[in-house]
């Protein structure tokens, strides 16, 4: 599995940031609501239960082979050690009917910026929360966490166990989120229309935003604050504003309390330079193509994307045509990226992430895209973990920009390609 941090969640292990791959389309805010509870997707719960059962297992195999235990308990080692895992078994059921998916803020820098474009999206990973069943009266119920991806569930890995008894839904709010009446009224009144998307999101494991998309706006409904902020945002539960506000509002309140750190919320705040101009003057050139969603220059730029665009300035796309059999395992042959990949690790772009894997999928990083550049200018005798640095001792661009492409998109790989060209390396 690939690793990334969840930022924020500090009660939980490393897991994938990615698009969603179970994401369901909706066409009314009542069905994406009722979507979002893990007892009506059969298979998933099926998996998540069996991923239990052998972590279960696993346990009860470390206790009966746990040379400690033997010497500890001596002739009632069987004994105290069945104990132990029927224990253990009893607090990690799963409670499968009050399982639900939610998006957590993975990356929350900009995240005003994209709010209010309309891209948020491209900030969150989805997950499944899964609380244990109770086995006695007012317990601190425990949380199970998995990860919203096939990869996942497809290797059964069990994503570390988060044990909180914050859960990201409050459990005096399960009514009122299925209460999809009262919220519906409650858009409507600030005059959505046209439903498009909903989305429980977690934010710096502090706040819950129940997030709505609409043919004209974006809006949001608070529905937690930790208990011990250190200074909470002037927002009103329950009630609608728009989402970039929500959003802009925690990011003013500069820090918020929680596992006993203070967590900063400023970053919410942080603004990307888009460079438009550049990637217009691209396309222009023939060689920055849009998608669906125009220039769409907040993206974040995935590795295949990035030599696609670096074999394309360096005028050899019509070479690509001779490659018509991957050289990478995670690539098909008759993939889009195939070719552009092939052709890369001829002319010593790159040659994957391994012998046999490219990993097409994964966000590129502004030191990598920095060093596909230099190789395709040329160049092999430098340390690629300075890429961005050779580029700014050069003047292909400026300390200060590179500060914000630590979330490297195409905005960014426009304005590299753009200068790189302008002064002659490609």
């Amino acid at each position: 599995m690939k690793n990334s941090i969840i930022s924020g969640i500090t009660f939980i292990m490393c897991v994938l940031i990615s698009t969603p791959t179970f994401a369901e389309t909706y066409t009314s805010l009542n069905g994406a609501i009722n979507g979002i509870w893990m007892q009506q997707y059969t298979d998933i719960s099926s998996n998540v239960s069996n991923l239990i059962e052998l972590n279960m297992q696993n346990y009860a195999q470390r206790v009966m082979n746990d040379e400690g235990l033997k010497h500890k308990y001596g002739i009632d080692f069987e004994k105290e050690a069945q104990m132990e895992i029927d224990h253990y078994q009893m607090v990690n059921t799963p409670d499968i009917e009050s399982g639900y998916k939610f998006f957590h803020l993975n990356i929350p820098k900009y995240a005003v910026q994209y709010a209010e474009a309309g891209d948020i999206n491209y900030l969150l990973g989805e997950y499944w929360l899964v609380p244990k069943k109770a086995y006695r009266e007012n317990q601190d119920v425990s949380w199970n966490l998995f990860d919203k991806n096939a990869e996942t569930f497809a290797n059964n890995e069990l994503i570390e166990l988060m044990v909180t008894n914050k859960p990201v839904i409050p459990f005096d709010m399960i009514d009122y989120v299925k209460d999809t009446n009262k919220i519906e009224a409650l858009l409507e009144e600030a005059g959505a229309q046209d439903f498009i998307d909903f989305k429980v999101i977690d934010v710096n494991s502090i706040h819950t935003v129940l997030y709505f998309k609409y043919a004209k706006g974006e809006y949001g409904i608070l529905i937690r604050d930790a208990d011990n902020n250190t200074n909470k945002p002037e927002l009103e539960h329950l009630k609608v504003y728009d989402f970039s506000y929500i959003l802009e509002k925690i990011g003013e309140t500069q820090s918020m309390g929680i596992g006993g750190r203070t967590v900063s919320t400023k970053e919410l705040l942080y603004k990307k330079n888009v460079y438009q101009e550049e990637a217009e003057s691209l396309q222009q050139q023939g060689l920055l193509q849009g998608n669906e969603n125009g220039l769409d220059l907040l993206k974040p730029l995935t590795r295949a994307e990035a030599v696609t665009l670096l074999i394309r300035a360096m005028g050899l796309e019509d070479q690509t045509s001779n490659y018509t059999v991957s050289q990478f395992a995670d690539i098909a042959s008759d993939n889009w990226a195939s070719p552009y990949a092939a052709l890369a690790k001829e002319e010593g772009i790159t040659n994957g992430i391994s012998d046999t894997e490219f990993a097409p999928d994964d966000p590129v990083t502004a030191d990598q895209f920095a060093t596909f550049t230099l190789r395709a200018a040329g160049e092999s005798n430098f340390d690629y973990t300075q890429g961005i640095q050779i580029l700014i001792d050069r003047g292909i661009i400026t300390e200060k920009e590179s500060e914000t492409m630590d979330l490297f998109t195409r905005g960014d790989m426009a304005k590299i390609i753009y200068e790189a060209r302008e002064n002659g390396l490609l």
